[in-house]
């Protein structure tokens, strides 16, 4: 029991080396987001557009750091494994993290026609929304990462992977 405790606290990534990754990283997913919708999507620079980009910057922020302390507990020094996880982690907790905002953005948009909350029907609702919001976010909103998002992935994953232990 001791032993999973000092494991659990060693994976405790260092704030203080990590803070300049992490910014990094949140201002990668917005900018690469903000970069799709402008450029290959057309949409002009508005209020709408830096919305959307936020939603993705702050998914990207949520998940670094449970990301990289997942990473870290899989991983005792740094290497190649850690690198496989920290862009496995920090991939897929940023799309984790991103498709829940998204389903909390849908969730209040179509509350007003939902039933009375905790009914049957109503709890129905609530899956159906979120599943429909986390499908929409999948095939739309993951291609906002590329090209940006994965050469951003990749330098993070490595600045963090060079991190003293």
């Amino acid at each position: 029991m001791i032993a999973i405790r000092k494991r659990l606290a060693q994976a405790l990534p260092p704030a203080y080396a990590s803070l300049l990754p992490w910014l990094f990283w949140t201002l990668v997913c917005g900018t690469a987001s903000l970069l799709a919708l402008v450029y290959s999507r057309g949409w002009v620079l508005s209020e709408q557009t830096i919305t959307v980009a936020s939603f993705y910057a702050l998914g990207a922020t949520l998940a670094f750091w449970p990301s990289l302390y997942l990473a870290r507990l899989f991983s005792t020094k740094s290497g190649k494994l850690r690198l496989f996880l920290l862009i496995f982690f920090l991939a897929s907790g940023t799309i984790f993290f991103t498709a829940i905002l998204f389903a909390l953005q849908f969730r209040l948009y179509f509350a007003q026609w939902h039933h009375p909350a905790f009914s049957k029907v109503w709890f129905w609702q609530q899956f159906f929304t979120a599943g429909s919001s986390v499908y929409t976010y999948f095939v739309i909103g993951l291609r906002l990462y590329l090209p940006v998002g994965i050469i951003g992935l990749a330098i993070t994953s490595w600045w963090l992977n060079r991190q003293p232990d």
